[in-house]
């Protein structure tokens, strides 16, 4: 007994790792996101993959897919808060994501401006795209 609290004691303690956070999807990942459908966007979406609940928050995709697939979820889907699983086709925007391509120490865009339309309006930041792979009514509609 007296054995076996001296190990204790001395034992090194084994540090557990923190959980990782989870990293948003990338071009490529297939996601589910549940949101708004509104012609052929699909806004307010909460997105995850298969395996990891809600990383990402309120992003709003544009559709692609089947032609006829999308023609149906615009007339029979539009107004609903469904459940969309596809594959994103591009990258999803960053807080930190600036337009153009840096090449050496210069950053070279092409428009107006990185932040500003021409009226001086903010540019929202592009639409990523969702490509429609199978679609879950929830039988519930939006606001």
């Amino acid at each position: 007994m007296l054995m076996a609290v001296l190990l204790m004691l001395f034992m090194p303690v084994i540090q557990q790792e923190p959980p990782k956070e989870p990293k948003p999807p990338k071009r490529g990942d297939v996601v589910v996101a549940k949101g708004c459908l509104r012609g052929g966007v699909l806004e307010s979406a909460d997105v995850s993959t298969p395996n990891v609940e809600n990383q990402v928050s309120l992003i709003t995709f544009r559709l692609t897919g089947d032609k006829k697939a999308l023609q149906e979820i615009k007339k029979d889907h539009d107004g609903h808060a469904d459940v969309i699983t596809g594959e994103l086709r591009t990258d999803l925007p960053t807080s930190t994501e600036t337009r153009g391509k840096k090449i050496g120490n210069t950053r070279i865009t092409i428009g107006v401006g990185t932040n500003r339309g021409m009226n001086g309006d903010p540019v929202p930041p592009p639409m990523p795209v969702l490509k429609v792979t199978s679609l879950e009514h929830t039988g519930v509609t939006c606001r």
